[in-house]
């Protein structure tokens, strides 16, 4: 997860009021199912979702829930243990990526070289 904003704000439907309660996610693309999948459960409603600024490899989804929610607090906990997993997900992705890129180095890396090597002596 790249980042996470949360606002407030009271919406007046007649004589009642709805306090709703705003997050905007900032995730990579590959993750965007997981998000949009994941959030629904903890109480939020997808709001949409837009290309930031920062380039089309990420996208900021948007989402609200009644700020009255019932068991809020074990909600907000599960919440943070899902960002969590997330987290550590993509820290184990993209260490399979190194260690794969590391596992090159010392005989594919020589092997490389030679032939370099032999296509610049020829």
């Amino acid at each position: 997860m790249k980042g996470v904003i949360t606002m407030n704000e009271t919406a007046k439907n007649g004589e009642n009021y709805i306090g709703y309660e705003y997050k905007e996610v900032l995730a990579s693309r590959d993750k965007e199912g997981v998000y949009a999948d994941g959030y629904p459960n903890f109480g939020w409603k997808p709001e949409g979702s837009a290309t930031p600024i920062l380039g089309i490899s990420a996208v900021n989804l948007r989402f609200k829930r009644d700020r009255k929610i019932l068991n809020k607090a074990e909600l907000t906990r599960l919440q943070r243990q899902f960002e969590s997993n997330v987290c550590e997900i993509e820290k184990l992705e993209q260490s399979k990526i190194t260690a794969a890129k590391s596992s090159l180095l010392p005989s594919d890396l020589l092997e490389r070289l030679s032939w370099q090597a032999r296509r610049l002596l020829s």
